[in-house]
C-alpha cells in the first residue's frame, strides 16, 4: 500500500521575499520518499513509528552529505491533525551522538 500527500509551503524569507515550494511525500512500506514533482527525490527508511499525544511519530534514517562530508541523518516527524513537526539531526559516520540540524513546525 502507498500513501501520498502533496505539501505546499509558503514562507517569508526576509523583506519582500516570499518563497513557495511544493513537494510530494509517499509512504511505501518501510520507506518514505520525498521530493519535488519531476525532480530529485530522497528515500528515508522508517526506523520506528509510534502514536503520541501529538500524533503519529516517525523516526526516519538516511545518509547524505552535510558541509561536503558524508553523514547519517535522523529525521523525527510528528504528524498531527493540524500540525506537522519535522526535526532533522545528523552525525558523522562512526559517531554516536546526533547533532541538531534544523526544525520545521508547519500548520494547516
Amino acid at each position: 500500500m502507498c500513501t501520498a500527500i502533496r505539501v505546499r509551503t509558503i514562507y517569508d524569507d526576509g523583506p519582500g521575499k516570499t518563497l513557495y515550494s511544493t513537494e510530494v511525500i509517499r509512504i511505501e512500506g518501510d520507506r518514505v520518499i520525498e521530493g519535488v514533482p519531476g525532480g530529485a527525490q530522497d528515500t528515508l527508511t522508517i526506523a520506528s513509528r509510534r502514536v503520541t499525544t501529538d500524533g503519529t511519530e516517525l523516526v526516519l534514517l538516511s545518509s547524505g552529505m552535510d558541509n561536503n562530508k558524508p553523514v547519517q541523518f535522523r529525521s523525527t516527524w510528528t504528524l498531527g491533525t493540524t500540525r506537522v513537526r519535522k526535526l532533522k539531526e545528523f552525525r558523522a559516520l562512526g559517531a554516536t551522538a546526533w547533532e541538531y540540524r534544523h526544525l520545521y513546525v508547519l500548520t494547516r
